[in-house]
């Protein structure tokens, strides 16, 4: 797949196992392709993308944790804000 990266003009690839383990892989923004792989008749799936892709993806990744922090200290606070209609 090494190979592959320099063919395409990337600098990551990922095999398709990979990528579907991959959190939130939606927001890794890495093309689909096909390609060829020592000791395989068929061509493999993988999914490629470069470095600028990836840290995307990583400052997504951090956004999403640093929210779910705050959510969670929110709540073993009991500093959520629940809006209630009183009348």
């Amino acid at each position: 797949m090494e190979s592959s990266t320099k063919e395409v003009g990337v600098d990551v690839a990922l095999g398709e196992e990979t990528f579907n383990n991959v959190p939130r892989s939606r927001l890794l923004n890495f093309a689909r392709h096909r390609v060829p792989a020592k000791n395989y008749d068929e061509p493999l799936t993988a999914y490629m993308g470069t470095f600028s892709d990836l840290e995307l993806y990583l400052r997504e990744m951090e956004k999403i944790s640093d929210l779910r922090k705050s959510t969670k200290t929110l709540d073993q606070n009991g500093d959520t804000d629940q809006t209630s209609s009183k009348g």
